[in-house]
């Protein structure tokens, strides 16, 4: 079964704001976290994907795209990667 990506409401709005290069580098990342999921490699270990553990929560990660920040919870047990929030750096990790 292959992975899957999910997104929430507030991502998805956000996304559809954003200008086609930065679509394209945000599916871009995703696609490179998905390849490394499905290949069983550690994301951390990827070049090119800033991938990090968020502090205080558990399967929480972020990915950084210049000033864009993905938030995403990844489900190994279903292969799902849910993308929660997106948003400019400094305004999405208030209210979390």
């Amino acid at each position: 079964m292959a992975w899957r990506v999910v997104f929430k409401a507030q991502a998805r709005k956000f996304l559809s704001n954003l200008g086609r290069a930065e679509q394209r580098k945000v599916k871009a990342k995703i696609s490179l976290l998905m390849n490394a999921l499905e290949n069983a490699i550690p994301p951390y270990a990827v070049p090119g994907l800033d991938f990090k553990k968020l502090k205080g929560y558990q399967d929480i990660f972020r990915i950084r795209i210049g000033s864009v920040r993905i938030i995403l919870n990844i489900d190994v047990n279903s292969r799902t990667i849910t993308v929660l929030r997106a948003g400019e750096r400094g305004k999405i990790y208030k209210g979390m």
